[in-house]
């Protein structure tokens, strides 16, 4: 992940020194329950105090709970996992590989309060990144597949349609508000 990182213009590796922990929670998920990985992300995020939670794969943690655990239990570790999330102000990343007919009741897409979903298609003799915002609690997004491409500088997404509203300089809080479904180019 790091190698990769690097690539882009905006990594600064002096911003890593004691910044980043990587938990691997593959153990826990294989030979315990829910409720013991929810201990382990719980205290391991507590005891770092930190302010980016990424979860990569969660769909591996749903599926390996839904061959062992009651569709109710799954549900209840989703309401848990976000209700923690939401107490410590952290920005949380849930990263799955999900096929479209699993978008239906499935616990993690209902308390999320976004969801984009990363396609690659062939059109012609070319691969095509495409994103769609499937979920956006909250704010306004242009429906439908936008291109997008990743360089040195990022993410740099199309969109499909123009006219889009402009941006909100400020948002009550203080940050920048950024356009509906990433109109220009985001790190």
């Amino acid at each position: 992940m790091l190698r990769c990182q690097q690539q882009f213009t905006f990594f600064d590796s002096s911003r890593l020194d004691g910044a980043l922990r990587i938990l691997n929670l593959s153990q826990t998920v294989l030979e315990q329950d829910l409720s013991a990985v929810l201990d382990q992300l719980v205290a391991e995020v507590q005891s770092s105090n930190a302010r980016l939670v990424v979860v990569d794969s969660f769909r591996t943690v749903v599926r390996r709970a839904m061959g062992s655990a009651a569709e109710l239990d799954l549900q209840g570790f989703v309401q848990r996992l976000a209700l923690h999330l939401t107490t410590w102000q952290v920005t949380s990343f849930l990263l799955g590989e999900y096929v479209e007919g699993e978008l239906r009741d499935n616990p993690v897409f209902t308390v999320a309060d976004g969801l984009l979903w990363l396609y690659q298609s062939i059109e012609r003799n070319s691969i095509v990144r495409k994103l769609q915002v499937m979920k956006l609690r909250g704010q306004e997004s242009v429906p439908g597949l936008h291109t997008f491409r990743i360089n040195e500088k990022g993410l740099q997404c199309f969109p499909r349609t123009f006219g889009l509203p402009k941006a909100n300089p400020v948002s009550r809080k203080g940050a920048a508000a950024f356009p509906p479904a990433f109109a220009s180019s985001m790190p």
